[in-house]
């Protein structure tokens, strides 16, 4: 006699295909799309930072591969060159993050907020809580990226405009040593508090995509799931390319301490380009 199936091993709703969860929603690959990509901020400074660290991997191509070290020095003064170019549009940029840390730091946990009267209605209060785990993670990557930007402003008015410390060539130049070195730990520590907090992210929504499946809910619903677990991988994705590229930075320097040597340019170059392509992918249009 055949026994009811347990609910682990009940079927399983079928996940929609990615294209038409997540790439249907992408506007075409046109002139248009990318003009409206280049016209915002976070677009354009990331096309740069691809330009950047496509003319560092060349440069390690052209010096390591192909022998020819004329060439490569093009392109690592190419990348030089674009890389300081970004700096100015970050100026102030800590204003942003400070507001943004206030803001998260009035957010109430879960665990802080109570249910009051219906217990089947989720109060306002209810909706703007975060989970402990969210909260810090947030926190730790938000205070990370104020000492960036505080870090790599101080670099721009050193090393970029000569403002500081005008005419004192070494003491400009130590200040804007300290202050990029200052600027790669305190973005290491953000990357490092944005992949723990991706990595529960990750596990917490398998677990809600199982449970949709298993209870048979709407396609739209699933959908919904879907998107939002594919924009959780981007984000840890990040979180990993950027863990690398600043591991590898003067002031971490984690690779030389651990095994004496740093990390290949080229290896550090691809994950460059992996961080800048997440947020490319972020800002490109989308079908309304």
């Amino acid at each position: 006699m055949a026994t009811p199936r347990s609910a682990s091993a009940q079927k399983r709703k079928p996940l929609p295909s990615l294209y038409t969860t997540v790439f249907a929603t992408v506007s075409p690959l046109t002139l248009a799309s990318w003009v409206k990509l280049a016209n915002s901020l976070d677009g354009r400074d990331k096309i740069t930072k691809i330009i950047a660290y496509l003319s560092r991997l060349l440069a390690w191509y052209y010096k390591s591969v192909l022998l020819l070290p004329d060439a490569a020095a093009k392109f690592t003064a190419l990348k030089n060159t674009v890389q300081m170019a970004r700096k100015p549009f970050r100026m102030g940029k800590v204003v942003n993050e400070v507001h943004k840390i206030r803001n998260c730091l009035a957010r109430p946990t879960l665990s802080e907020v109570k249910r009051v009267g219906d217990e089947t209605k989720e109060s306002p209060q209810q909706a703007n809580a975060l989970p402990l785990y969210r909260k810090v993670g947030m926190i730790g990557k938000m205070i990370g990226l104020a000492g960036f930007w505080c870090g790599d402003n101080v670099v721009f008015l050193t090393k970029g405009a000569k403002f500081l410390h005008h005419d004192d060539n070494d003491k400009r130049m130590t200040l804007g040593t300290r202050a990029h070195h200052f600027a790669s730990r305190l973005y290491f520590f953000g990357a490092v508090c944005h992949f723990l907090e991706g990595i529960e992210n990750i596990r917490r929504h398998w677990k809600s995509l199982e449970k949709a499946q298993l209870e048979n809910v709407e396609d739209s619903e699933l959908k919904k799931l879907q998107l939002k677990g594919f924009e959780m991988y981007v984000s840890f994705f990040k979180a990993c390319c950027d863990i690398t590229v600043f591991s590898n930075n003067p002031g971490v320097d984690l690779w030389k301490k651990r095994r004496g040597k740093k990390l290949s340019e080229a290896i550090v170059s691809l994950a460059g380009l992996g961080s800048a392509s997440t947020i490319i992918w972020k800002n490109y249009p989308k079908v309304s």
